[in-house]
């Protein structure tokens, strides 16, 4: 069954008006990172819920390049924490589409354990 893409312009503008998480730069990509076992590597179907700002220099250079475990280890950066703050957030400004944001806060904070330790993310297998 193929995965369909989650859309959400309002999450997207939404982002648009945060910094890049890990250098803090106004100016940034949208990086569409595929934290729940739905989105697998190489599917080209997008969910804007996992959607996090990224300097386009890290977006293109290091994070494409590096892969995705290696990028967030690499910055010390939890994925997780930071889209599940963001989309909490988000849900704050009661939105069209809060069912869906609902339900894929939801899904991160359950999968949100994948992560091994706290300061250094690494995944574990499922």
């Amino acid at each position: 069954m193929p995965v369909k893409k989650i859309k959400s312009s309002g999450y997207l503008t939404f982002l648009s008006k945060k910094k890049c998480v890990v250098t803090g730069s106004l100016q940034f990509d949208i990086h569409h990172e595929s934290l729940l076992r739905e989105f697998g590597g190489g599917l080209k179907n997008h969910n804007d819920f996992q959607a996090l700002p990224l300097h386009k220099d890290l977006h293109l250079y290091k994070r494409h390049s590096l892969g995705k475990e290696k990028f967030w280890e690499f910055y010390r950066v939890n994925p997780y924490d930071v889209a599940i703050n963001f989309l909490s957030e988000y849900i704050e400004t009661a939105p069209k589409d809060i069912e869906l944001a609902l339900f894929y806060l939801n899904e991160l904070e359950n999968q949100k354990d994948r992560w091994e330790g706290e300061s250094v993310p690494k995944f574990k297998s499922l």
